[in-house]
Parts: C-alpha cells; sequence; structure tokens
C-alpha cells in the first residue's frame, strides 16, 4: 500500500479539472484490497473515474484506487477483477477467440462498475453470460450467482465493491466484424474526449431530448454540452470542478421548470 498526497484531479480523472485530491490510497493486489476494506473507513473508491465527478477544486474524501487488474481465459470460464477496464478484458477475450464484452467494450468504465451499475450499450449488457461475482461489503466477501442479481435502471442490489466477475466464454461467430462496425459507427455520434460520458439518467422520455429541447447552448466557463450529444458535457483543460456542477444545477433547473421532472445524475459527485 502506497499514499500520495496532494494529487492533480487531472492525473486520475478523465476530465482535465483544475484542483487537488487531498489523499490518494494505492492497492496493488486482490489480497491487498480484501485486508484493506476489511476495515471500516472513510474512503471513495475509485475505478477509472468515468463516473465520478469531483465538484470542489480540493476533494478531501480519501481515495483508493487499486493499480493491478488481472483476467485468465480458458475454454469452460473467464474469470476478471473487477478493477479491470472494460476494453482491456474485451482485447484480452478477443485474443482468444471469445466475443465476451462485445458493444459495453466503448464503455471507458471497469468491469465491476460495469456490472454494479448495471451497464448497457444499445442491446448489449455486462450481464451477458455472467455466471456470478465475488463482493466485498462491509468487510466480508460473498459470492452472488448472477441470477441472485437484481438489476434496475442503472443500478443493482450489489453492494459493497466487485472483486471479481465469472463469466461462461462466448465464441466468436461469423457476425462478429458486423457487430463491431455498427457499435463504431454508432459511437461515433458521441464525444470521446474530455468527457463522463452520459450526465443525467433518462426520464420519461431520453435526458438529450429534454436538454435539447430547451433550444439553449448551456456553458459555464470551459464546461459546455456538446454538440453532438446534449447529454453529454465537454470540458476543456483549466475547467474548475465548481464549473460543471453548476452547469448541472442549472440545467437541472431549466428542465424541471419547463418539464417538472428532475433530471437524476448518472455520475456519482466527490467532494
Amino acid at each position: 500500500m502506497k499514499i500520495k498526497y496532494d494529487v492533480p484531479i487531472k492525473k486520475l480523472s478523465p476530465l482535465p479539472l483544475d484542483g487537488i485530491f487531498s489523499e490518494v490510497i494505492y492497492l496493488e493486489s486482490l489480497k491487498e484490497v480484501i485486508e484493506f476494506l476489511k476495515e471500516e473507513k472513510e474512503y471513495y473508491f475509485l475505478g477509472k473515474g468515468t463516473n465520478t465527478l469531483p465538484i470542489v477544486s480540493r476533494v478531501n474524501t480519501p481515495l483508493v484506487i487499486w493499480k493491478n487488474s488481472e483476467i485468465l481465459i480458458n475454454e469452460k470460464q473467464i474469470i476478471v477483477s473487477g478493477n479491470m477496464a472494460i476494453g482491456e478484458a474485451f482485447q484480452k477475450v478477443r485474443e482468444n477467440n471469445f466475443s465476451n464484452f462485445i458493444g459495453i467494450n466503448t464503455i471507458p468504465g471497469t468491469i465491476g462498475a460495469a456490472i454494479k451499475n448495471n451497464a448497457t450499450f444499445l442491446n448489449y449488457s455486462s450481464f451477458s453470460n455472467l455466471q456470478g461475482v465475488l463482493v466485498i461489503s462491509n468487510g466480508k466477501t460473498k459470492y452472488l450467482r448472477a441470477d441472485e442479481i437484481v438489476k434496475g435502471y442503472r443500478k443493482t442490489n450489489i453492494e459493497g465493491i466487485v472483486l471479481l466477475a465469472f463469466y461462461a466464454p462466448i465464441k466468436i461467430d461469423e457476425n462478429y466484424k458486423n457487430y463491431i462496425d455498427y457499435i463504431c459507427n454508432y459511437r461515433k455520434k458521441q464525444p470521446f474526449k474530455n468527457t463522463l460520458g452520459s450526465i443525467f439518467k433518462n426520464g420519461k422520455m431520453p435526458a438529450f431530448k429534454y436538454i435539447e429541447s430547451l433550444g439553449e447552448k448551456y456553458f459555464e466557463n470551459k464546461c459546455f454540452i456538446s454538440e453532438k450529444h446534449f447529454n453529454f458535457f465537454e470540458v476543456e483543460d483549466g475547467c474548475k470542478p465548481e464549473d460543471i456542477y453548476k452547469l448541472i444545477l442549472r440545467i437541472q433547473k431549466d428542465v424541471y421548470l419547463q418539464y417538472n421532472c428532475l433530471l437524476e445524475l448518472e455520475i456519482k459527485l466527490l467532494k
């Protein structure tokens, strides 16, 4: 375990934000993660940071980062650590002629976060061929079968941290290339750089339609609504966390006044 202090936010976030994480705890192995999480401490477990938004320039909540990810692949089973990036897991299984994680491979987060938050893309799901997960909550580890996990919109009943995920392998078939081309072409409609992805959950209609219908170009200093997709923010270098939060509050207020609908956040706020 290593601890660093006063780490720039932009080093750990996909956003080039000005600001500081006061304390960052780095854990190396699965064993070290389990030992650390057995103790009750105040912390925020950070994956790839793609669903996390700091809203103050100095974040005092201690961060925990699990550094080394692992994956085991054979003909009968795929076992992947919860901290592995989905895109990396997708590449690893593809090298072994499997197509697991197709579709969700374009989501720039971790396997564990994707499962816990029921991540989907088009008709592709993080639960495809999932057998079960090993989680740790309140210092205790527990195995959950896939059929024990209750799924909702962008959420599940999983508590704690996903340590390991177990999948049945899916062989690459003759339609694989068509799937990849379709997914890549669809993703071109959305911004990739300096963004967290979708900010708000959908309501009675998609969140981007609420925002688009207001007919306003929303911006706050170096943060603005993407012209490619109205539920994505794009951020320029040097943006302050507080500016993004102001923009979120403005949009929520305007949508509520127009539609009597409070847009819920799809991201988590950190301060």
